[in-house]
């Protein structure tokens, strides 16, 4: 049979991975784009098994051990090493050096004695027994010493202050060669990160990836650590005859390299192989998420690919909103009734008198969403020059009023209105965001001509056509 250890997680929904810890905005645009997902730091991959890791462990236990030795001469002390002692062990989660093997073998050959001296032959009946017995009736072993003699490399003599009486010092050797017959187990090195540093039962094993490790069956501490960072760390019984591979291949190097590919801004790269490990571990997709507000960038990367997420827009950004535009500029008007409407002023035949370069100017309101627009609102264009006027009645005019409907996107509409003096407009326009309320906007409008009745017996006006553009810069409001 075979054991796999590797940095991996329960399956969970969509799991978030921040690179820097979100403010609230950039929290709820990932929450609405991927809901019910939950979130990590991206450091996060590289801390498997350090959330269980108790550091004071050891020293409890050694605490512990020196206090309970001396409960072996009072009436009914073992009751009180074995409980204390039993608690002890089970809290140690990690060995990181040999000196601290050597601290729990103590205590668990003491308590192994405490075992044996109480219950003697009655360890394989006696239901008070159970919790230190491995097996039942005459199979019967204690728990504790073969947890003992387990540990990787653990010096084979025994200390008197640790089994304290020959007698007992024989049920142990007994219980030791019973380890030694079992069939052994094998620890085999995987792929690790940059730098890491494997320890068995504090044991640290020289050599890379293939490294094939003997060990007896039974309980056993690894971990993998670059520095003081914990890739990996197990507090695991191995059957007998198993392989356990070992395999942390994602460090601080490694997540130094997804960061770089992360802060690039590219999409559609490859992710690094030794980051596929612990991100497939989860089972479900992987999102990596840098905040920017609700303009966060979103990758998912749960295959070999990264890819980006749009950021669903928020509700405050859907929902139609009334806007206001004043806008300045200048652009250009041309017809050719410039010219034949100012012949007896001296207009002559050329492109400057049926082009004029105006002032413009333009206030509106619309109804707006994310992808549409409606609204009202009226433009004027003032020419300037000679000759760039129209008759209106006995007046001339070089004011061109262009009250108008539009409707289309926000940063493009077409519009239709009057265009004074005596046209339809029908145009387009566009506007484009450069600075918080201040936009960039162009529109362009087509007058047809419309035919204007005359006095009594003179034939009916026929304008010519007229055609307007002009540009500028946009204060909103509302948006």
């Amino acid at each position: 049979m075979s054991m796999i250890w590797m940095l991996a997680a329960p399956a969970l929904a969509d799991r978030v991975l921040w690179t820097t810890p979100p403010d609230d905005v950039s929290a709820a645009a990932v929450a609405r784009t991927l809901p019910g997902s939950t979130s990590a730091p991206l450091d996060s991959l590289i801390t498997g098994g350090t959330d269980t890791l108790q550091k004071g462990a050891l020293l409890i236990l050694q605490s512990e051990l020196d206090q309970v030795r001396p409960l072996a001469s009072v009436f009914d002390g073992e009751l009180q090493i074995m409980a204390r002692l039993s608690k002890a062990t089970d809290d140690v989660d990690i060995l990181r050096t040999e000196e601290e093997r050597n601290v729990l073998r103590q205590a668990l050959l003491f308590e192994g004695f405490a075992v044996q001296r109480y219950f003697q032959d009655k360890l394989g009946s006696e239901s008070a027994a159970s919790p230190y017995r491995t097996m039942e009736g005459p199979d019967a072993w204690i728990s504790p010493w073969l947890d003992a003699c387990a540990l990787l490399a653990a010096p084979t003599k025994v200390r008197p202050e640790d089994i304290p009486e020959a007698s007992v010092r024989l049920a142990f050797d007994a219980a030791q060669a019973h380890c030694q017959a079992m069939p052994g187990a094998t620890f085999i090195l995987g792929e690790l990160a940059a730098g890491a540093e494997v320890r068995i039962d504090g044991v640290k094993i020289e050599g890379g990836p293939g490294i094939r490790v003997r060990l007896m069956p039974g309980r056993h501490f690894f971990h993998v650590a670059v520095g003081d960072t914990f890739l990996l760390a197990q507090d695991a019984r191995i059957k007998p005859g198993s392989d356990v591979l070992v395999s942390a291949p994602f460090g601080p190097s490694e997540l130094a390299e997804l960061k770089g590919r992360v802060a690039s801004g590219a999409d559609g790269w490859e992710v690094p192989i030794a980051a596929r490990t612990p991100i497939t571990g989860f089972g479900e997709p992987v999102y990596i998420a840098t905040p920017a507000g609700d303009k966060t960038a979103l990758l998912r990367v749960d295959g070999t690919v990264a890819t980006a997420v749009k950021i669903r827009p928020s509700d405050s950004e859907t929902r139609p909103r009334l806007v206001g535009r004043a806008t300045l500029g200048a652009g250009w008007v041309s017809t050719g009734d410039f010219l034949l409407q100012n012949l007896e002023d001296g207009a002559t035949q050329d492109r400057y008198t049926v082009n004029a370069g105006t002032p413009a100017a333009s206030l509106g309101v619309a109804v707006e969403s994310k992808w549409w627009s409606a609204g009202v609102g009226i433009d004027g264009q003032l020419t300037v020059g000679e000759n760039h006027s129209l008759p209106t009645g006995d007046t001339d005019t070089a004011a061109f009023l262009y009250p108008h409907v539009s409707a289309g996107l926000p940063w493009a509409q077409l519009t239709i209105g009057p265009m004074f003096p005596w046209y339809l407009g029908v145009g387009a326009r566009a506007r484009i965001p450069i600075w918080k309320p201040v936009e960039l906007f162009a529109s362009g409008v087509y007058g047809v001509p419309l035919s204007r009745p005359r006095e009594e017996g003179e034939p009916v006006f026929e304008p010519l056509p007229l055609f307007s553009a002009w540009g500028g810069v946009t204060v909103r409001v509302g948006r």
